[in-house]
This record gives structure tokens, sequence and C-alpha cells, in this order.
């Protein structure tokens, strides 16, 4: 069973995020698979095709970007009809296809989920990546610019990991300012943490209020944990925590 959603890829991961929750709480047993064209694996790929659990009925497998590569397009694209008659679902993720690979994806696919692609998007890839952005989008409430960087970073080959910690240092980096500023400008001596870094966190403190920053901090531990016991997939779900962030 295949979908598509084409487009405006961060519309269509919000859409494939909130599908992929409904299908945890449906099927809280089955495993979600991520695809990239940095881990497609032939073999691996016909084992999802065909494969089935013990103990559910079907598990999910999000393809994100591989007609974007050559090798991997070629090989799926011959594959279409079988991965339509899967009992297993696909949600092929996708920015950019030639007008005769989209209507061969279409033909296939149990429903398409179009969305229209701003203008700024397309922009903001071709933009030099610097590792910092990351922290920065976030401070800026740009969770559109947050989302653009991640993949950017992904595409750049940094793991999912490095981005959470960057995430991480820099909510806890507010924290401390507005904490500083609570108590008053002798607790900043005691916290570990150079001045300049926490003169920027005390002006981007201004955006956020203490319980949102907790309130974060918290998600992002709690997303780390539940990764390590195998709850959840850690890439979707550092993904998953930027697309859930308040515009």
């Amino acid at each position: 069973m295949l979908y598509l959603f084409y487009g405006d890829k961060i519309k269509g991961k919000e859409k494939v995020a909130k599908l992929i929750d409904d299908f945890k709480k449906k099927r809280p047993e089955s495993d979600v698979y991520k695809l990239s064209p940095d881990n497609f694996d032939e073999a691996g790929f016909l084992d999802l095709v065909g494969g089935q659990m013990l103990f559910a009925e079907k598990f999910l497998v999000v393809c994100d970007g591989l007609s974007g590569d050559k090798n991997s397009q070629d090989f799926i694209f011959k594959k279409l009809e079988e991965i339509s008659a899967s009992k297993n679902i696909f949600f092929f993720v996708e920015d950019d296809l030639e007008d005769k690979d989209f209507e061969k994806l279409k033909k296939v696919a149990e429903k398409v989920f179009e969305f229209k692609e701003a203008k700024e998007t397309k922009k903001e890839w071709n933009k030099g990546f610097n590792i910092f952005s990351i922290s920065d989008a976030l401070v800026e409430k740009d969770k559109k610019k947050l989302w653009v960087i991640y993949n950017k970073a992904e595409r750049e080959g940094i793991r999912a990991e490095e981005v959470f910690w960057k995430l991480v240092w820099q909510v806890k980096n507010i924290l401390l300012g507005k904490i500083a500023e609570e108590k008053g400008d002798g607790s900043v001596g005691k916290l570990k943490i150079s001045p300049f870094v926490l003169g920027k966190a005390k002006k981007y403190g201004k955006k956020f209020s203490r319980s949102e920053l907790l309130c974060f901090y918290s998600d992002l531990v709690r997303l780390y944990h539940d990764s390590r016991r195998g709850v959840n997939d850690f890439d979707l779900a550092v993904e998953k925590f930027i697309l859930n962030l308040p515009s």
C-alpha cells in the first residue's frame, strides 16, 4: 500500500507526522521504519515490501526523498506494483519529481497528498550550512526555518543526535539566562556559561516563558530516554519534536 506526499516537504512532513501518530495509537505493537538515500539497501527494502511482523498485522515505512537518488529510484520504480500490493504501508515523501515519475507514483498510489511549496523554502536549501543555525532558529521561534535547517543538516551528513544536543544546549542556556535574571546579577558568576552566550540567552529568553522552556526540556529528555529504550525511532522523534513546536 503506497501513499504519496508531494510538494512542500514541511507541510508534507507535518501530515506524515500526524499519520504516524495515528498509526502508532491504532497499532502500538507495530514498527515504523525511515528510509533515505543514505540508508537505502535493496535487499532490506524488499524485506520490508514482503515482510510481516510476528505480533502485528503490518508496519509503516517512510521513504524520504528516495526518488532523488538515481540508484534507489531505478530500483523502486521497477517494484512499484509490488509496493502497492504490499500489506505494509509505504509513505513516499518527495518535494521534486519529473512529471513522468509523478504520474508513475500517482498511478499506483492509494492516495496522493499534494502540498503547494512556498517560494522561500527553496531559497533556504541553497544557503550555506552552519550547525549553530539550528539553535538560532529554535530561539527565533521559526519552526519552518528550523525544519528546513534540520533537513539541510541531514543532507550534509550530520546525525540527528548532533542536532538534538544543539537543541538541548540552547534550551538549557535560555533557562539559565532566565534563572540569572530572576535571581539577580549576583548569580551569574555561579553559572557555567560564558558571558557572551549568557547575554544571547537573556535576549532570546524574552520570547519564552519559563514554563514553556521547562516543557521543551522535559520533552527532549523524554525523547532521548524513550529512544534508548526502543520506544521510538530517534531520527523520527527529533523531527516530530520540531514539527510539534508552536509556530
